[in-house]
């Protein structure tokens, strides 16, 4: 026999006992659970089996009766039956680590099996633990299978949360500015416009016969602008169209598209709002989207844009935020406050973002300034308060701006401060914008009428 064959001889062979270790190793569990008659309680009736050990093996077996129960339960049909399977969920897994860490460190050893009066003792005692570490890994995979189903169903009844973070995610991939608010089965998605990257010339042919030619000639602006203008609610039908994919459970997307524009009476940049739209689900699904242009789409929802007389898109203000006077600040939502907000900073040139989080200081809106010199990054706290703001927030902001290094913080309230809040604030990286002040800003930026205070 050559070496060759010998080689292929030792190899089949090698992989023959691989395969048998695997189907032994596989049957462990269940031989173990055949010494035990069969019943998993019975598993632990060994004296080697610590009585702390034998009701942790109890628990663990409840455990995975309870996550198999849970895995077969039909996705909720509500946010708050999602919300309770997930507490559910988060205590289960805080029962498997802390069973999981306790077995795993009373596990013998393979070592074991030499040591003692009776080798046979021994073997039966490491068999009855494979069976243990089998249903700890069936443990951990069913909490990653009711994980996966407590995910789809968020997205199913479009959990705030969940959908947000799902579909900024999604966006961020291919956006910029992205700004994403979920309520109320809607989502609200605010993008920086694509770059205009309309070719400015095309090929046309002049002459005629022999002397006919392909030349270069440049477009008419008329032109460009209505090439981008179709560009841009090509991206919006696409937005709408991943909102819809990602998150089943809603019943509405709204998408508005920004760009910087230059303020043509006072010079500052602002973000300007060129395009907007609200689609429902149920026409959505109606559209045969293969057959139609993305301009004849948006036709069939509410939606606002217009063009100049240069077909040049015009600033509109976009759909889904509350048009209020800052007088009726009060009557808007936390998220609606905090978008109105958000426009002012970035209409007053600074980058801004809403945090979509709780807690941490009170920082509702991240922005920050690129000025070389003087820019950083700047921490925001709204307050829809009719009263007077204490001390005890602008220490909270404070605290929220030095734990970020931040350069500074701003406190905006409808209302007013207090004079310890004031006091306090004056030694402080931290800048106070009452009321009063609010409504100036927002009239200077142009997002209130001057007609609207009277």
């Amino acid at each position: 026999m050559t070496d060759a064959a010998l080689i292929m001889v030792a190899l089949a062979v090698g992989v023959v006992a691989v395969a048998n270790v695997v189907v032994w190793a596989r049957s462990m569990p269940k031989a173990a659970l055949r010494s035990a008659g069969g019943s998993p309680a019975g598993v632990t009736d060994h004296p080697r089996f610590l009585p702390q050990t034998r009701e942790d093996v109890t628990q663990l077996i409840s455990l995975n009766e309870r996550l198999r129960a849970l895995v077969a339960t039909p996705g909720p049909a509500s946010i708050r039956a999602v919300n309770s399977m997930e507490l559910t969920l988060t205590s289960l897994e805080a029962t498997h680590e802390r069973l999981a860490s306790r077995l795993r460190s009373a596990a013998p050893p393979v070592a074991s099996l030499l040591r003692g009066s009776s080798r046979r003792d021994a073997w039966e005692h490491w068999k009855r633990w494979t069976w243990v570490r089998h249903e700890l890994r069936t443990a951990e995979r069913l909490l990653l299978d009711a994980e996966r189903n407590l995910r789809t169903a968020e997205l199913q009844v479009a959990h705030p949360e969940a959908s947000t973070n799902a579909l900024e995610a999604m966006l961020r991939v291919r956006y910029q500015g992205i700004i994403v608010t979920v309520a109320d089965r809607a989502a609200i998605v605010e993008i920086d416009a694509p770059p205009n990257l309309v070719a400015l010339t095309q090929s046309v042919t002049k002459g005629t016969g022999d002397n006919r030619r392909v030349v270069s000639v440049t477009k008419p602006l008329k032109q460009v602008n209505k090439e981008y203008g179709l560009a841009i609610m090509r991206v919006v039908r696409d937005v709408v169209a991943s909102c819809f994919a990602a998150v089943p459970g809603l019943s509405a997307v709204t998408v508005s598209t920004f760009a910087t524009r230059v303020h043509s009476l006072r010079g500052h940049d602002y973000r300007a709002c060129l395009m907007s739209v609200v689609a429902d689900r149920e026409t959505w699904d109606l559209i045969v989207h293969e057959r139609v242009d993305a301009e004849s789409v948006l036709k069939n929802f509410e939606h606002r844009y217009r063009f100049d007389r240069n077909d040049e898109l015009q600033d509109v203000t976009p759909l889904g935020r509350t048009e209020s006077n800052p007088s009726d600040a009060l009557d808007l939502d936390p998220a609606a406050f905090e978008l109105h907000v958000t426009t002012l900073l970035q209409r007053m040139g600074l980058t801004a973002v809403t945090t979509g989080r709780s807690g941490d200081g009170g920082v509702d809106i991240e922005a920050r300034d690129d000025h070389p010199v003087t820019g950083g990054r700047i921490l925001v706290q709204c307050k829809r308060y009719s009263g007077s703001v204490g001390s005890p927030a602008v220490r909270d902001l404070l605290g929220a701006v030095t734990r970020a290094r931040a350069m500074k913080g701003i406190l905006i309230s409808t209302g007013t401060f207090t004079r310890e809040a004031v006091r306090f604030a004056e030694d402080s990286p931290i800048t106070l914008i009452d009321g009063v002040q609010l409504r100036d800003l927002l009239l200077r930026y142009d997002l209130i009428d001057a007609a609207a205070l009277a």
